[in-house]
């Protein structure tokens, strides 16, 4: 080891000319290239020297002060290092550079590296985590962690009663406690089940229960059976004698004679014909809180000391958690001691006085030494200690020791206000006191903890209160906007966080607050180092002249070491004394605001608090909906939410705008005597399946989204149902008349679209086929909000690519959508289009009756017309052939009747007008009148062939037409069928006597 002029001349060598260093070389064995330099020394001009701290020498042949490099982070390198040692383990950690490991403080965790033993920074311990000797764990379950930074597994206190806490919770009201058949005593980890035959509850709530979230279990009482965690009356007629009844059975029927009403405890409840006056109805009912296996339900104060209890034995009724005895100390009955002097501690664990050891020769092991090297002999003491009569003791808590060779308890003086030194602390500005929650006098060997429920300062009224604290900066490279921004929604202003706070980098101080990096000033490399709090630094060299009259002293304004008298005090920088890390005393918190950790804050907006010494983060309670509450609120309804356009549900910070396509609800002025639980609703039946948003109307009916009354206590918001509208200024309206609204959350008059055609859409309609137009005679075009008339002269008629499908799908003509001018060949009455009958026709527009329609011309027919194409011409269609004959307003051709001819007519004969019967003498053959053949007569009318009435009889003759038979003169005959009669031969006899016979040839004699 070296001695103290080697130190002296090390340092010296460092900072001297190279011109002086042969004076080295006399005070140091020289070495010869042959011999070579050690590992983890370097040699130049003859003189060996170690390695500085946080570097390392690997080679022998180091020349260079800079050794082999710079220890590499996750490991550390003492003066004289010939490798990296692994750092430890996660409660340590070593950035680049390191010479010893550095202790993870309080709140925080060890990160990077690759191992746990190789751990490179530290960093704030997350919310949901508490950080203790480096590691990061969860918060137990039935605890909360809320904010950063927590050391202990208390984490931010027990979960509220009627909640419940899993591991690593942060949000205290995240999880209620669920239905009656769960209760959650404060500090619940999960809902318990309510034992059988117990009920959930509150104390002084009734026997019922509730929906849920309830603290405490009771027992069923008499007259009472209890199911599912909820208390239930016996039934009328049965009585409950005892305790825990868990059916409806209770303990009985009602004895004979009397009757039991519901929630009777005797058979012989009342007497019938009696009745029951005056007593006592109250049930008084006591609180069952069970704690689970592996539970405690003590908290206390793991630091009491042997003394203390010795003084005050109920001081060990409050443990709760055991340590692993440090270095330095040995344990025993649970109780922590210093090794004794002489001896030294350097594992965990001890059980004995001496500990690990006695000291080694040459050296001096004061209490609670870890190293059998503590402290050499014959060694001025170093600073942070002082030395009597050979042995070598640590300054006590509460002074500190700047140079070497102190002898007095004392040390170099007490610590400064705003300060505390703990036990070695080698600068009266040790360590900052830590922050409003803690107060710190001068002299201080730990800070004093702020009482509950009060504060040292108002977070508002310190302008620095968000900077860095001194030995810290603000890790963050570029800028922050902490501009306020007003939301787009919501009146309430919002700022960018910033990121968190972290220690200066070795080598570097910071005596005042403030959050930039520059502000870490370094100290001075050859004589000082930064001390373990970053707030100051440590002069290295001892100091010139008489160490009992003067001391190095690190002055923070200049950056450098210099020389003091003994007795000299340095006060404290105005920065340092004036901020919140130095507080020195309390006030009671005041309504509107809690208290925790020495800060007075506002009640958070959204929750208020009545009451003084408030430490609950949330305050008492939340604000009511209506109303809401800005931060420091003193009641739930601190102020109304404004305006029919605003909203403010339970908790509510600042009033928020609705958005478009929304309607605000709820929490009506009790003066319009509105919203009654129970009374029917105006409102559309569509709005059931709405939406609400941070709160919502109770009770059977819902405000109608047009209804103006309590504008100024909106609590929710609901969603503009079908059929309105809703343009954001908290109202609504109905779709005007010929839209619709098919959706709910529509924001403009024009809703979600026009009327369909052939329908009508009234005022708050909700679908483009609200109503049917109504039958003849109406016809509704797009967008109707009512049924218009058709014209006289005109119809109703379907419209569209696919007018056809739904003609076909209108049977009763009731969705019409546009008139029609009636056209020819039809005539339109009352909307209703008729073709002309057939045998008509019409050939102008627009008429309106059956009159309108004339018969068609003789010669011709009209036929029956389809819809679409009736006659609208008088000769439409030629009559035919002669077989045929059509009279005036003939729909069809009229055959002509055997023995009937037609006539009329042009010579074509294709327009005959009428038949006629066939006269005597004729025959009608296919509508065509011919004579009777010659050899046959016709003595009647409507002959039908050629046969006419028969062929001529004998002694007859008939040509052409005959309609009579022409008998045979005196000496002619006919023999039948004869057109002639034909002449007897020879002479011809006249004026015989008598008539002859003509009927033959043998008449002729």
């Amino acid at each position: 080891m070296a001695t103290g002029g080697e130190v002296v001349l090390r340092l010296a060598f460092l900072l001297m000319p190279l011109a002086i260093t042969p004076l080295l070389a006399a005070a140091q064995p020289m070495f010869t290239s042959s011999s070579g330099c050690e590992q983890g020394h370097f040699c130049t001009n003859g003189v060996k020297l170690p390695c500085a701290p946080g570097r390392f020498g690997s080679s022998t042949e180091e020349t260079s002060f800079l050794c082999s490099g710079l220890c590499p982070a996750g490991s550390f390198c003492p003066e004289g290092s010939s490798s990296p040692a692994p750092c430890g383990n996660n409660s340590v950690y070593c950035p680049a550079g390191s010479s010893t490991p550095i202790v993870v403080s309080h709140g925080n965790y060890a990160v990077g590296g690759t191992s746990a033993s190789g751990r490179i920074e530290q960093a704030v311990c997350p919310k949901g985590r508490y950080c203790r000797q480096g590691l990061a764990t969860l918060c137990p379950a039935g605890t909360f962690g809320e904010r950063e930074g927590l050391h202990d597994d208390a984490c931010s206190g027990p979960c509220p009663a009627g909640w419940y806490c899993p591991p690593g919770a942060i949000d205290p009201f995240a999880l209620a406690c669920g239905g009656p058949e769960h209760y959650c005593p404060e500090g619940s980890g999960r809902p318990l089940p309510v034992d059988r035959g117990y009920f959930a509850g509150e104390v002084g709530s009734d026997l019922s229960g509730a929906s849920g979230g309830f603290s405490l279990q009771f027992r069923c009482p008499v007259g009472r059976y209890c199911v599912g965690g909820v208390s239930w009356p016996c039934p009328a007629g049965r009585f409950g004698a005892s305790e825990l009844s868990v059916n409806s059975s209770c303990t009985g029927s009602c004895g004979p004679g009397h009757y039991c009403p519901e929630g009777s405890h005797r058979s012989d409840q009342v007497n019938e014909g009696h009745y029951t006056v005056g007593g006592d109805a109250t049930l008084l009912m006591e609180a069952v809180i069970t704690t689970t296996a592996g539970t405690i339900a003590v908290a206390g104060n793991n630091q009491t000391t042997a003394e203390q209890v010795e003084a005050d034995p109920s001081l060990t009724s409050t443990r709760s958690a055991e340590r692993l005895c440090e270095p330095g100390f040995w344990c025993e009955a649970g109780f922590r001691y210093l090794c004794e002097a002489g001896a030294y501690g350097s594992d965990f664990g001890a059980t004995r006085g001496n500990c690990s050891g006695f000291c080694e020769a040459g050296f001096v092991c004061r209490n609670g030494s870890v190293s059998p090297e503590e402290n050499p002999c014959g060694e001025l003491s170093p600073p942070g200690s002082y030395a009597d009569q050979g042995i070598l003791y640590t300054c006590p808590a509460g002074v500190f020791g700047a140079s070497h060779g102190l002898s007095s308890p004392l040390c170099s003086g007490p610590c400064s206000m705003g300060f505390y030194c703990e036990p070695g602390s080698v600068s009266p500005r040790e360590r900052v006191c830590g922050g409003p929650s803690r107060m710190c006098p001068a002299g201080s060997g730990w800070p004093i903890m702020v009482d509950s429920g009060h504060y040292t300062t108002d977070y508002a009224t310190v302008p620095d209160e968000e900077a860095c604290p001194p030995g810290m900066f603000r890790n963050g490279s570029y800028p922050f906007d902490t501009d306020p921004t007003r939301g787009e929604e919501s009146a309430i202003t919002t700022a960018i966080p910033l990121p968190p706070c972290q220690l200066c980098p070795e080598g570097t101080f910071k005596a005042v607050t403030g959050d930039s990096l520059a502000l870490c000033l370094p100290c001075d490399e050859h004589t000082a180092e930064s001390i373990e709090a970053r707030t100051s630094c440590v002069c290295r060299r001892i100091a010139g002249g008489d160490v009992s009259a003067t001391m190095l002293y690190f002055n923070t304004t200049t950056s450098a070491c210099q020389n003091v008298t003994a007795s000299f005090r340095p006060s404290a920088e105005a920065g340092l004394v004036e901020s919140t890390f130095t507080r020195y005393s309390q006030a009671e918190c005041e309504p509107g605001h809690f208290c925790v950790g020495g800060v007075r804050f506002p009640c958070p907006g959204g929750r208020f608090g009545a009451s003084a010494r408030e430490v609950r983060p949330q305050c008492q309670g939340e604000c009511a909906g209506g109303w809401y509450c800005p931060e420091g609120s003193v009641s739930a309804n601190q102020v109304p939410c404004g305006a029919a356009n605003l909203y403010c549900p339970a908790r509510s910070i600042a009033p928020t705008f609705v958005e478009s396509g929304f309607y605000t609800t709820g929490n009506h002025d009790a003066s319009y005597g509105l919203h009654t639980p129970g009374t029917a609703s105006a409102f559309p039946s569509s709005d059931s399946g709405t939406t609400g948003v941070g709160g919502r109307d109770e009770g059977a009916g819902a405000k109608r989204p047009d209804d103006d009354r309590g504008a100024a206590f909106r609590s929710g918001v609901a969603v503009c149902p079908a059929g309105w509208y809703c343009t954001g200024d908290g109202a609504g309206s109905k779709c005007p008349p010929g839209v619709y609204g098919g959706e709910v959350g529509l924001s403009d008059p024009a809703c979600s679209g026009v009327c369909a055609a052939g329908f009508v859409c009234p005022e708050g309609s909700t679908s483009p086929f609200q109503s049917k137009c109504g039958g003849l005679g109406l016809y509704c075009p797009v967008g109707s909000s009512s049924p218009s008339q058709v014209l006289v002269g005109y119809y109703g008629a379907h419209t569209g690519v696919d007018a056809g499908l739904q003609a076909a799908r209108d049977p009763l003509n009731e969705t019409h959508s546009a008139q029609v001018l009636c056209e020819p060949g039809f005539f339109c009455e009352k909307g209703r289009k008729e073709p002309c009958p057939a045998g008509t026709f019409q050939w102008k527009y627009g008429e309106s009756s059956r009159g309108s329609c004339l018969p068609c011309k003789a010669g011709y027919y009209c036929p029956p017309g389809e819809s679409a194409s009736p006659s609208r011409d008088a000769t439409l269609v030629a009559c035919g052939n002669p077989t045929v004959f059509c009279p005036e307003g003939s729909v069809e051709p009229v055959p002509v009747r055997a023995g009937f001819y037609s006539v009329g007519g042009g010579s074509e004969g294709t327009t005959r007008v009428s038949q006629v019967l066939c006269e005597a003498g004729y025959y009608c053959q296919d509508a065509a009148r011919k004579l009777c053949p010659a050899g046959t007569y016709g003595s009647s009318a409507g002959l039908r062939d050629e046969g006419c009435t028969g062929v001529c009889p004998p002694g007859a003759a008939c040509a052409e037409g005959t309609v009579d038979p022409t008998p045979c003169e005196e000496g002619y005959y006919a023999t039948g069928g004869a057109v002639a009669c034909n002449a007897c031969p020879g002479k011809r006899v006249t004026g015989l006597e008598g008539e002859r016979c003509r009927t033959s040839r043998s008449c002729c004699t």
